[in-house]
């Protein structure tokens, strides 16, 4: 008997040569913030929290940065927080926030024949000294209104050669010089 066998072609596709493959794009820092950058002074050290973003728009992890606080963040003043990039992620970034004077509050306000005297409690923490605004206007925006400046030591202080029959109003508010800036405390109440 004889058998015939019939093996039919097929077709196999050789594999794609396989060549090197293309690196993954680095995800770059897009943003570095601090949760708040205004403080007011109540005795208690500040320490804002850092985030970091990548340019995926996902926050990158803390274990690949290094934040570094300043010593003290507890007077009033100007603070400069670091924070240093690592692993597959660099640069190094500063970033700042500032802690101003609490406000003042008032002892008493007494008038005299052309003058006001004027005593306040002093808020705590350093600062370098008060500024008085004294004027007609209770809103304190007419140009007849004054400006003065008093040293941290002084707790009154007497405005003199006012009008007579005419009302006053007075604020005051602390504030602290850190470097070329003034920090200034919200104003007090007007008396």
């Amino acid at each position: 008997i004889q058998v015939t066998v019939t093996i039919k072609d097929t077709q196999i596709t050789p594999p794609k040569p396989v060549g090197p493959s293309k690196p993954d794009k680095k995800i770059q820092v897009k943003s570095v913030r601090l949760s708040a950058v205004k403080y007011t002074y109540n005795g208690k050290v500040k320490t804002p929290k850092v985030t970091v973003t990548g340019t995926d728009g996902k926050k990158i992890s803390t274990k690949d940065y290094k934040v570094s606080y300043p010593k003290g963040r507890k007077q009033p003043g100007i603070y400069r927080v670091k924070v240093t990039m690592r692993n597959r992620y660099q640069g190094t970034y500063t970033l700042k926030f500032k802690i101003y004077p609490k406000a003042v509050s008032w002892k008493k306000a007494q008038a005299g024949k052309k003058e006001i005297r004027v005593s306040w409690k002093k808020p705590g923490g350093s600062i370098t000294g008060y500024q008085i605004q004294y004027g007609t206007d209770k809103k304190f925006k007419k140009k007849a209104t004054t400006l003065k400046s008093v040293g941290k030591s002084k707790g009154s202080y007497r405005i003199r050669k006012l009008k007579r029959n005419k009302t006053y109003y007075v604020r005051i508010r602390a504030y602290k010089k850190s470097g070329n800036t003034k920090l200034y405390g919200a104003w007090s109440k007007r008396k």
